[in-house]
């Protein structure tokens, strides 16, 4: 997920971020929610609708915990126009094992 100038606006509105939002951040971080590879882009359509309200205010706590300062209106026209998504074929996860070693019971 994207954000929108309404949601930077609104974003810049909120007294408890330290600092400002922006559209062309170089180092700001996007939202990603995985879906199973069948997914194809109008079921991704329904999805949003279908679950616009849960990722709207997931972003939202992302930029700030109090919800009074949330916009009143949180239904997927509102998400919409705060936000936009975008579709990647692919997903790395990379792990790192960590060696362990044993010594004595445990």
């Amino acid at each position: 997920m994207k954000p929108r100038q309404p949601y930077v606006e609104w974003a810049n509105t909120c007294d408890d971020h330290p600092t400002k939002a922006t559209l062309d951040d170089p180092h700001r971080e996007y939202t990603a929610y995985l879906l199973p590879d069948w997914y194809d882009d109008d079921d991704l359509a329904q999805l949003l609708r279908k679950h616009s309200r849960f990722i709207f205010e997931n972003e939202l706590a992302g930029w700030s915990t109090d919800e009074s300062t949330w916009p009143k209106r949180r239904d997927y026209r509102h998400f919409a126009s705060g936000s936009r998504s975008s579709t990647t074929a692919s997903c790395w996860t990379w792990a790192m094992e960590r060696s362990r070693s044993r010594t004595g019971d445990v």
